[in-house]
């Protein structure tokens, strides 16, 4: 009996190992509803979530991405109707094509809304750069110029 069940035990753990989905904890960003001062990610904050890791791609990601955030306390950046329009993949950049309603954003919110993006594939990859682009803008930015700390805050004496 005990070897059956050894047998048993291993037959599962290799299924797990080779032939099953596993799933895997990513993190999607999206803007806080209540903006919190002087913390790190106080505007913008992670939202994990576990996915299913069955060979989908970066496109499958970003398109349940903009379906926008499950958490009450975020909220999605992007205006109703955006969708993923094409996406470029490169060794160290990825180039992602925006539909028609991204381009109603405007300072702050399109800054906000380009910066989440980015930082959700800075989390999802290995690239260094993100360009977004819509018909009428494009923005390229790099893990080091997506700020998500305010520190002026705790730069105020008390």
């Amino acid at each position: 009996m005990k070897r059956v069940i050894c047998l048993l035990l291993t037959l599962l753990l290799l299924c797990c190992l080779y032939g099953c989905e596993q799933e895997a904890d990513i993190h999607f960003f999206y803007p806080r509803i209540e903006v919190q001062y002087g913390i790190s990610d106080g505007v913008i904050a992670s939202e994990p979530r576990s996915i299913e890791t069955d060979g989908r791609d970066l496109s499958y990601l970003l398109k349940l991405y903009l379906e926008g955030p499950i958490s009450q306390e975020l909220r999605s950046p992007f205006p109703r109707g955006t969708s993923l329009e094409a996406l470029i993949q490169d060794e160290g950049s990825i180039v992602i094509t925006l539909t028609e309603p991204f381009d109603e954003l405007q300072n702050m919110d399109y800054m906000i809304a380009c910066a989440c993006i980015a930082s959700t594939c800075f989390s999802l990859t290995e690239a260094d750069t993100v360009t977004i682009k819509t018909d009428v803008s494009t923005l390229t930015l790099s893990r080091e110029s997506v700020v998500l700390e305010d520190l002026t805050a705790a730069s105020i004496p008390k």
